[in-house]
């Protein structure tokens, strides 16, 4: 029968105080969480999201006691004409989320009234009925009912609604809410513990509150389909398999050109290599990539990943190639010094200074891009680096030096051997050089005509506008930088590295920068020889060379500093003496032409005497009669000063004091 209202809240379920139904809100929100209305594919069937204002959850008639919906039925029944016929909307989306078996059925129902309808015009329909019921193994009745629920709906419509609508049991055994929240709090912790100590706990805890429990199969199984797979992966396995469950970006590289951009990391090799001071090690490769084409383009080796390594690979690669204008970088310290990106200030390590001299990279006009911290997929080159350990690690010439990615990878011969480094460093120029000139690679670039890597650059590099660095320019980048200041007294130098504590570096060009910061810029290979010496904005000063201590009581020393001190001030003075080409006679007549007659001062006949109460000192002849100190000694004073004043020719004015 048809409602002219067939869709209520929770509150208007409520206020319509049905019988069976609780007449508060909440009691009818957790009615219908215990007999589950809102199951997702129970979505439009038994619930549905309300389209006013405000929003909220919506339920069907349906879904309550038979006596409530007899009660619905009297007070919402709509009026329907004798010669109505009632259509059946199909329920597609019902339909949608029906198993294949079901779906199965409802075509052999479809098929049993086809033929039906085919055998009537020959037969009649009751003897169709009773001939096709006997041949397909059915009862008369259920075609009838298929047949009502089909109505008047066409064939395209009918198999939605011939599919069974029974879902199985609905009605869940009793649980206590408290025994509920108890079992999720143990379950869902990152120590994953398994479910039946989880139970074992729970029917403790429950003994001891009297609370209601359902058998252990139960509570898997409800905990299997109310709790959401995110959630369940989130609280047990942690944020990074949570994060993992999003399906990542497929980003394209394609849109760039060779040498556009390039991406640097660091990988550590599993072997062990002997080092030239007989030490042995796992060798530190970093590596730079270029995004377009995955071709490596420069690597060095090393025994931990240093900022010296990074700086001589990024040389290679500009001298062997030209300059990228795009760098992805790693957040390690080695990529986030100064030396490389000094200067930019969204590094993740390192605190920005405005006197840090700038890096390679900024001074190159190099765009920096930083990945994320511990997050392989922002960085291609990881993919690079898996295929060296897999298949390059265990070269057959590497044999007994392998020793596993972890403690619990190792090969059965750990520790066997070590290989020199010079073979090492020689076996794996072989391999990266045959890892990128192997064809039939499967990247967006290289598939289509299963070239290699080296193809694919070079390709591209030959279309491509590449900026070159000139040599005196190579040669000033790839030196490493030191922000310094210059003795604000004697004018040199110290660069803050331990080894070279006792050295200074001094030139007489440092001078006029005094106690100004600099930028010492040199070859770490030949920091003793020495330094080169720059403004804050790249400008040149000066060479300074090294300078160490001497022994106290070095004879030579002294005669050649004095001998170097001689020639420093004869020099000084021979500049002074070009710079002073006027004597200073000639400059001091010069100046004394310029000078003018005094202006008379004006004089005024005028005087208004002072007056104070403040006592004056006032020097007095031996033989002056001094009057005795009394307190008219101020008028007295005054009056000796007016008759001093007329006395030279001046007219006083009689008057009070100035505070009168």
């Amino acid at each position: 029968m048809l409602l002219q209202k067939e869709w209520f809240s929770a509150v208007e379920l409520a206020e319509l105080a049905l019988p069976g139904m609780p007449s508060h809100r909440s009691g009818i929100e957790k009615r219908a969480s215990r007999d589950e209305w809102r199951r997702e594919d129970r979505d439009g069937h038994y619930w549905r999201k309300r389209d006013q204002k405000g929003g909220g959850i919506e339920y069907h008639y349906s879904v309550l006691p038979q006596p409530a919906q007899v009660v619905l039925v009297r007070k919402f029944a709509a009026p329907q004409p004798k010669s109505a016929v009632p259509v059946h909307a199909p329920e597609f989306k019902f339909f949608a989320k029906a198993s294949d078996k079901k779906k199965d059925r409802a075509a052999f129902r479809l098929g049993v009234l086809a033929e039906i309808d085919r055998r009537t015009d020959t037969m009649g329909r009751t003897n169709a009925v009773a001939e096709v019921a006997a041949e397909m193994g059915v009862s008369r009745s259920s075609i009838h009912q298929w047949r009502q629920k089909i109505g008047g709906l066409g064939r395209e419509n009918a198999v939605a609604a011939l599919v069974d609508k029974h879902e199985g049991r609905s009605v869940r055994a009793a649980c206590s809410d408290r025994a509920w929240e108890y079992l999720l709090t143990d379950y869902l912790r990152p120590e994953q513990p398994p479910f039946s100590g989880c139970w074992e706990r729970l029917k403790k805890v429950a003994q001891n509150e009297k609370w209601k429990l359902p058998s252990p199969a139960t509570m898997l199984r409800r905990i299997q389909a109310d709790v959401p797979a995110p959630v369940m992966t989130l609280c047990r396995q942690g944020a990074e398999a949570h994060r993992q469950l999003m399906t990542p970006q497929e980003r394209d590289r394609g849109f760039f050109h060779a040498l556009e951009a390039v991406v640097a990391d660091g990988h550590k090799w599993d072997n062990n290599v002997i080092w030239p001071d007989g030490t042995i090690g796992r060798p530190m490769m970093v590596a730079f990539q270029d995004l377009y084409s995955g071709l490596i383009l420069s690597w060095r080796v090393d025994r931990s990943e240093n900022k010296e390594m990074v700086r001589l690979a990024f040389g290679d690669l500009v001298q062997t190639y030209g300059i990228p204008k795009h760098c992805y970088l790693d957040n390690g310290r080695a990529f986030a010094s100064k030396w490389l990106t000094g200067g930019i200030q969204n590094r993740f390590r390192f605190k920005y200074r405005e006197e840090e001299p700038h890096g390679i990279l900024p001074l190159l006009g190099v765009q920096v891009h930083w990945a994320l911290p511990y997050h392989g997929q922002s960085k291609p080159i990881e993919r690079a680096f898996g295929e060296f350990a897999n298949n390059y690690a265990s070269h057959p010439l590497l044999a007994g030096s392998a020793v596993g990615n972890s403690p619990m990878n190792k090969p059965s011969n750990y520790g066997e051997t070590a290989i020199p480094l010079d073979l090492f460093l020689a076996i794996a120029n072989q391999q990266i050089a045959d890892h990128n000139a192997r064809e039939g690679r499967r990247s967006a670039v290289c598939k289509a005509n299963k070239w290699s890597f080296q193809q694919a650059f070079n390709a591209s590099y030959q279309t491509s506008t590449i900026t070159k660095a000139s040599p005196e320019h190579l040669q000033y980048l790839l030196l490493a930088a030191e922000g310094v200041r210059v003795n604000a007294k004697d004018s040199f130098i110290r660069i803050n590295e331990p080894a070279l504590r006792d050295v200074r570096f001094v030139s007489q060009d440092l001078i006029p920068y005094r106690g100004c910061p600099v930028v010492v810029r040199f070859d770490p290979q030949k920091i003793t020889e020495a330094v080169y010496v720059y403004t804050m904005d790249g400008k040149f000063i000066t060479t300074a060379k090294a300078e160490g201590r001497v022994k106290f009581d070095d004879a030579q020393a002294a005669p050649q500093h004095a001998k170097a001190l001689a020639e420093f001030c004869r020099g000084t003075k021979a500049q002074a003496e070009n710079l002073l080409r006027m004597s200073k006679a000639d400059a001091d007549a010069l100046t004394i032409a310029t000078f003018t007659e005094a202006v008379p001062k004006p004089e005024t006949k005028t005087v208004r005497p002072y007056r104070s109460g403040v006592a004056v000192a006032v020097k007095i002849d031996d033989d002056f009669d001094a009057p005795p100190i009394s307190e008219n000694y101020a008028r007295y004073t005054d009056e000796l000063r007016a008759q001093t004043l007329k006395e030279l020719g001046f007219q006083v004015i009689e008057g009070g004091r100035d505070d009168d």
